[in-house]
C-alpha cells in the first residue's frame, strides 16, 4: 500500500493497494478520464486472485479492485465510459488480470 497522486486523482484520499494504484495512475496518464477517486480499502478473505470488476453506475464507473487479501473501489468519471472500460479491459489482459464488465441494463 502507498500513496497515489496524479493530475486527475482526487486528493481527499490517496492510500491505495498496489493494483489499484497502478490502475489509477494508468487512467490518469491516459487522458480519457476527468477524475479518479480512491475508495476505502477493506479486507476480503474470500479473494483468491487479482480481479477488476467494472460496474456502470448512473453517472460514473465503479471499479472494484481485488488483490488478495484486500479490495478497494475506485470511482471514475469520464465523458466516454465505454472507451474507459475498453481501455481497462485491454490493460488487464496485458497484465493477465481477470476483468469483468457489468452493466445496469
Amino acid at each position: 500500500m502507498g500513496n497515489t497522486t496524479g493530475k486527475r486523482i482526487a486528493r481527499s484520499h490517496t492510500t491505495a493497494i498496489a493494483l489499484a494504484s497502478e490502475l489509477a495512475l494508468m487512467l490518469d496518464a491516459s487522458g480519457v478520464v476527468t477524475k479518479v477517486m480512491l475508495g476505502v480499502i477493506t479486507a476480503r478473505s474470500g479473494c483468491k486472485t487479482e480481479k477488476i470488476i467494472i460496474n456502470h453506475d448512473q453517472f460514473n464507473l465503479r471499479l472494484t479492485i481485488q488483490q488478495p487479501p484486500t479490495k478497494q473501489e475506485l470511482y471514475v468519471s469520464a465523458p466516454d465510459r465505454i472507451s474507459v472500460a475498453a481501455l481497462i479491459v485491454t490493460w488487464s489482459k496485458q497484465k493477465n488480470i481477470e476483468c469483468i464488465v457489468r452493466t445496469n441494463e
